[in-house]
């Protein structure tokens, strides 16, 4: 979506926390969970915001995990728009594709349903999405492009 957010807001910069940490690390998010665990992920993804915390005009796309350590939800809390992109569990479940599986690591962890693990997921961190976000957009039965737009209309306020 990052793309068709370039074409509503164009002149920000954009950033992508997985992708710095894969170019950074030199490994797939999936591998860094793997050999180094999830606590390492969540440090380096942290240090990795509050580069940009200070930073004018960045848009910074993180995962969903960010919430659920304490001090990247300090850092979180410094940026002047929080948008909140908010989905269903069944929504999550149709968008997602097995190559998308495959790049979040905690979906697949333990042997649970998936259904479950989302669901777990979901309970442990909306709140924190929802106490943090200075806007939400309900993503459920909307394209990209649209997600888009109504980004850039806040962005542009």
């Amino acid at each position: 979506m990052l793309k068709e957010l370039q074409a509503v807001c164009p002149g920000l910069e954009y950033v992508d926390l997985d992708v710095e940490i894969e170019e950074r690390e030199e490994l797939s998010v999936s591998t860094v969970f793997a050999n180094k665990g999830e606590a390492y992920f969540r440090v380096l993804e942290s240090s990795l915001l509050k580069e940009y915390v200070d930073k004018d005009r960045v848009v910074v796309s993180a995962g969903g995990g960010i919430v659920s350590y304490e001090e990247s939800r300090h850092f979180v809390q410094q940026f002047q728009n929080i948008i909140y992109l908010k989905v269903s569990q069944d929504t999550i479940l149709k968008r997602l594709t097995l190559e998308e599986l495959n790049k979040r690591p905690l979906f697949l962890d333990g042997g649970e349903e998936l259904e479950v693990v989302i669901k777990k997921l979901m309970n442990q961190r909306c709140s924190y999405y929802e106490e943090l976000a200075t806007h939400i957009i309900q993503t459920d039965n909307i394209l990209p492009c649209e997600v888009a737009k109504q980004l850039g209309g806040l962005l542009k306020q």
